[in-house]
C-alpha cells in the first residue's frame, strides 16, 4: 500500500520503551463520507494489544487526526505527542479515506509496539482484544465525535499545466480552431474558498474565407489570465469553477486573390466569463470542458475596398475540451 510504506517511517520519531499496556488517546476529525473514528481504532486492535485507549487528562501517547478529502485523493495531517509533551506532526496523501485510516492505524500501532502486525489488516487474524478499562467511555466518545464532526475546511495549494483544443466564434467568418497552452494554481480541498488562476498561450487560425473580391484568412495570438473563486462542489471527482478572464494580443487578416494581397494586423483585447467543467478520474489528472464568452473592446472591420466583409462580433464565444496535469 503506498501511503502505509510511507508511514512505517514516520513512527521512527516516536517510539514507546515501556513495557505492556501503553496508554493511547486518539483525536480525530473527517468529513462526512470519510471512515469514522471505529476503523482507525479497529485498525488498530489488529496490529497491537499493547494500546490502551484512555480518555483525556491521563498522561498518554496523543494522536490528533484531520482527515481532508480533495479531487482524486485525501489527505491527512497528524500530529503525535509523547507523554512528555513533545510533538512532531506529518501529512499523508492517500487516494482515498480508507487507505489514510490503514496507513494511520499502522503508525499507532508502531509508535506504541514496535512489534506491532504490518500485514495487510484484510489478511491479519481476528482483533487483538485490547486491556477493557474505559471501554464504555471510550465507545461513547466515538460516538460522540464521529456523529458530531463537520467537514473540514481546509485546503492545500496545487500547481500544474495543461492543453486544450479551442473553437472560436464570432472572430472569422467562421469557427476559427485553435490551440491554448497554459500553467495554473489552485487550491484544492473541502472549503468554500478555493481560489484557482491561471495563465496561458492562445493560438487559432483559419483560412479560405471566401468573399466577393477576395479570399481572408485569420490568425488570433493571445495571452490571457483567468482567475476562479472557487469550486463547487470542493472536493468532489467532478465539479465546475466560475471564473473571469482577460485577453491581450493580435488578431491578423490575411487577404489574398485580390487586386493588392496585403495583410493587417488589429489589436484584441478581450475580457468576460467563463466557466470550467472539471472531471478528476485519477489523482492528479483533470479532464475540462470550458465554455466562455469573451467581449472584445476593440472590434476590428475587415474590408476588400470598398465593401466591409467582415466585423468582430461584439460577443466572441468559446468552447474548449482538454487535460490539466497537477501535482502534489
Amino acid at each position: 500500500m503506498r501511503v502505509a510504506v510511507g508511514a512505517s517511517a514516520i513512527c521512527c520519531f516516536h517510539l514507546a520503551r515501556a513495557e505492556g499496556a501503553v496508554s493511547v488517546e486518539l483525536g480525530y476529525r473527517a468529513p462526512a463520507g470519510c471512515s469514522e473514528r471505529d476503523e482507525l481504532v479497529r485498525q488498530l486492535r489488529a496490529r497491537t494489544g499493547r494500546a490502551r485507549l484512555v480518555t483525556e487528562g491521563e498522561a498518554a501517547w496523543r494522536f490528533d487526526v484531520v482527515i481532508v478529502p480533495a479531487p482524486g485523493r485525501a489527505a491527512a495531517e497528524l500530529v503525535i505527542r509523547d507523554p512528555e509533551g513533545r510533538e512532531s506532526s506529518r501529512e499523508l496523501v492517500g487516494r482515498d479515506c480508507d487507505e489514510i485510516v490503514e496507513a494511520l492505524g499502522l503508525i499507532v500501532a508502531l509508535t506504541v509496539d514496535a512489534g506491532a502486525r504490518t500485514d495487510p489488516v484484510s489478511e491479519l487474524s481476528p482483533a487483538v482484544d485490547m486491556p477493557s478499562e474505559a471501554t464504555a467511555r471510550n465507545a461513547a466518545q466515538v460516538r460522540g465525535e464521529t456523529q458530531g464532526a463537520e467537514p473540514i475546511p481546509t485546503a492545500r495549494w496545487t500547481y500544474g499545466g495543461g492543453v486544450h483544443g479551442i473553437a472560436l466564434f464570432g472572430i472569422a467568418p467562421g469557427v476559427l480552431p485553435g490551440v491554448v497552452g497554459f500553467i495554473d494554481a489552485a487550491r484544492a480541498g473541502d472549503a468554500w474558498w478555493l481560489p484557482a488562476s491561471r495563465l496561458s498561450l492562445r493560438r487559432a487560425q483559419a483560412g479560405g474565407f471566401e468573399a466577393e473580391g477576395g479570399t481572408a484568412a485569420f490568425r488570433l495570438t493571445s495571452v490571457g489570465l483567468e482567475l476562479c473563486p472557487t469550486r463547487l462542489p470542493p472536493s468532489a471527482s467532478v465539479g465546475i469553477r466560475p471564473c473571469v478572464f482577460s485577453e491581450f494580443g493580435a488578431l491578423r487578416a490575411t487577404g489574398s486573390n485580390t487586386i493588392e494581397p496585403r495583410s493587417v494586423d488589429h489589436l484584441w483585447i478581450g475580457l468576460g466569463p467563463s466557466a470550467r467543467l472539471e472531471l478528476v478520474p485519477v489523482s492528479g489528472l483533470i479532464l475540462e470542458v470550458r465554455l466562455a464568452a469573451e467581449i472584445p473592446l476593440v472590434r476590428g472591420r475587415f474590408l476588400f475596398a470598398p465593401e466591409v466583409f467582415h466585423e468582430v462580433d461584439s460577443v466572441v464565444a468559446i468552447a474548449a475540451l482538454g487535460v490539466t496535469a497537477r501535482f502534489p
